[in-house]
């Protein structure tokens, strides 16, 4: 029995051995020759060189890795409004990942290490996604990729997660914390998960409909505790605290080329003006008409400037009052949000949602339609 003890154990210990192998010289080959099949290679890269360039998914010890969360987790994008044909599925197929865990050793080497690339290059697209959105036009692949002023790294969330026992909420805490987003993020999984074989049936063009606006809800890095929003289709202009949002509606004077931050509030003669340095945003109480350019009429703007008040500091000159942090505000398109448990639409006046679902879904719907 002993001998038979010291027999397997030499058997794991080779195994183990050409798992390790595979690890760093067949990775890097691997890499190196797959490498315009990634979508982020720079942060793959990085990822593997932390390591050392061992396996991340197909270890010796396969049984704790976490590739059957991560496969679970692609098979699920659908619910954060993402596409799953964007992340490998060809490659990335449950029976090979079974046959590599169950036959590892040097016939398998190769195809081990390619497979262990590409479900970490899924996994870093997916992170990637979730933060900044798929199509952000501030932020493509390749200047994420290129490691461009941001202080967020997939790569280093992934490594994160994979030391963690709840893989899933290590990944998905990648995504916008804002309160519309989290609402919408919330909907998106009822209707695509739980409600999924029940009797609930909804339509696919409110599933995209939720997707198209989850996506420009990522492109906003509205994580702020306090910020406020001008929304085109809807004329509303919100205010969000930790755990409020004042909605006001917007009666004239919407503008694309708004700033994207104010730090004074000046009140005179009934008027509230958020302002940054020469470029001031008028919102005159109700009633009242300004002839600027940059000015939003909105109803009970008192309102607004009472719950302003309380990002105020000492007064400056009469009426002139600094903010304690700047206030960001931003120019948002989103055609459909959560209000009080509903999902409330509104007309897409600039005909941006095709164009937008048609490059989510990789479909030649025409913009017109």
């Amino acid at each position: 029995m002993q001998l038979i003890r010291i027999y397997i154990l030499l058997l794991l210990l080779f195994a183990a051995s050409d798992l390790k192998a595979a690890d760093t010289t067949g990775l890097r080959a691997q890499l190196a020759a797959h490498r315009n099949e990634l979508y982020y290679p720079n942060s793959v890269e990085r990822f593997y060189k932390a390591s050392g360039y061992q396996l991340a998914w197909i270890a010796p010890d396969t049984a704790k890795t976490h590739a059957f969360d991560a496969m679970l987790l692609l098979d699920c994008v659908i619910q954060y409004g993402l596409n799953h044909s964007d992340y490998h599925p060809d490659r990335l197929l449950y029976p090979k990942l079974h046959e590599l865990m169950e036959h590892p050793g040097k016939p398998n080497n190769r195809q081990a290490a390619l497979y262990d690339i590409m479900l970490t290059d899924a996994v870093i697209a997916f992170v990637n996604n979730l933060h900044y959105g798929r199509l952000n036009p501030e932020w493509p692949a390749f200047k994420i990729d290129n490691k461009v002023t941001t202080n967020f790294r997939a790569e280093i969330t992934l490594a994160n997660a994979i030391r963690q026992n709840d893989f899933y909420s290590a990944i998905i805490s990648a995504q916008p914390t804002s309160a519309p987003y989290k609402s919408l993020q919330y909907k998106m999984h009822l209707v695509t998960g739980l409600y999924t074989g029940d009797c609930y049936e909804t339509p696919q063009s409110e599933i995209r409909l939720m997707a198209v606006n989850l996506e420009r809800m990522r492109w906003i890095n509205a994580n702020a505790i306090n910020f406020i929003t001008v929304n085109i289709p809807s004329k509303i202009l919100s205010y969000y605290t930790r755990d409020t949002v004042y909605r006001f509606k917007i009666k004239n004077g919407i503008s694309r080329d708004l700033p994207s931050a104010f730090n004074e509030l000046v009140t005179s003669k009934g008027v509230v003006i958020l302002r940054q340095r020469k470029k001031p945003l008028t919102i005159p109480v109700e009633g009242k008409q300004l002839t600027t350019n940059n000015f939003i009429t909105v109803q009970d703007a008192t309102k607004l400037a009472s719950l302003l008040s309380g990002q105020l500091t000492v007064n400056r000159p009469p009426g002139h009052f600094q903010l304690i942090k700047p206030l960001a505000v931003y120019i948002t398109y989103y055609t459909c949000e959560m209000q009080n448990g509903e999902l409330i639409t509104y007309k897409d006046i600039d005909h941006l949602d095709a164009k937008l679902e048609s490059a989510l879904y990789h479909t030649k719907k025409s913009p017109a339609n």
